[in-house]
């Protein structure tokens, strides 16, 4: 609100601050758990930039939430795209730390060395 206040249109924000904040929480994650993570982190924030645009602009013939809601498709395609929803998936997916990969065993037997 701060920031439309000051002219700004960044409906981006809600759902890249929420996939940065995951991605950067998330300690040990594999390929699926980032794979669950994001979608998780998309769906959290797709309901925060839609919550956002309604607060921000809602439509003029009916400011409630129900009515936003039923005429989504209304919007046009740049604030759709804006919302973030791909930006906090992408985010929190890669995150910043990733389990290392499992070192390849040998299938032959280490030498055993003895000092005499």
């Amino acid at each position: 609100m701060w920031i439309a206040r000051q002219g700004f249109y960044a409906i981006i924000l809600p759902g890249a601050l929420i996939g940065f904040a995951g991605g950067w929480a998330i300690q040990r994650q594999t390929l699926a758990s980032g794979m669950v993570f994001g979608i998780v982190c998309a769906v959290i924030a797709l309901i925060a930039g839609i919550v956002s645009e309604w607060r921000l602009r809602p439509f003029i013939a009916d400011n409630s939430f129900g009515y936003f809601i039923t005429h989504l498709q209304q919007l046009r395609p740049i604030t759709l795209i804006m919302i973030g929803a791909v930006f906090a998936f992408w985010f929190a997916a890669t995150g910043r730390r990733r389990v290392p990969p499992e070192p390849v065993q040998s299938a032959v037997a280490p030498e055993v060395t003895t000092k005499k």
